[in-house]
Parts: structure tokens; sequence; C-alpha cells
């Protein structure tokens, strides 16, 4: 799965605070990667499971799309 490259580092900080904030209002955090520029793990906080991004395959993107799909509607 190809990364989207934000154009300078003020956009990618927003973005992964963006993917933060999200996650955390859904119950779910995100880890980044040590590694693996851009990498991202959704964990599910309550049980401690990762939801998605096991092997930080996913851009904080990517993450706020999968946010957007676990959502349940209100």
């Amino acid at each position: 799965m190809p990364f989207i490259v934000a154009s300078n580092s003020k956009q990618r900080k927003h973005l992964e605070s963006k993917a933060r904030r999200a996650a955390a209002a859904a119950g779910y955090s995100i880890l980044k990667s040590k590694v693996r520029p851009g990498g991202y793990r959704l964990i599910d906080q309550r049980r401690n499971l990762v939801i998605a991004g096991e092997r930080f395959t996913h851009s904080a993107e990517d993450v706020l799309r999968i946010i957007a799909r676990l959502k349940p509607d209100s």
C-alpha cells in the first residue's frame, strides 16, 4: 500500500495530530513506527488489540479513513 507523503513536515505533523485526536475520540490510539517513516498502527484501547497496521503499514490518512469506517453512526 503506497504512502501519501505530505509535502512538508508541518503538514505531516498536522495529519498525525488529527489522526491521534480522531482515534482517541473513537476509543483507539495510534502508534508511530520508529523505523518506518510515516507508518502507523491503530489500536483498540479497551481490548489492547491491533485493529489495523500490524506492521505499521498505514499512513495517517489511512488511519483517518479506517476510523471513519469503524465509527458507529450517531
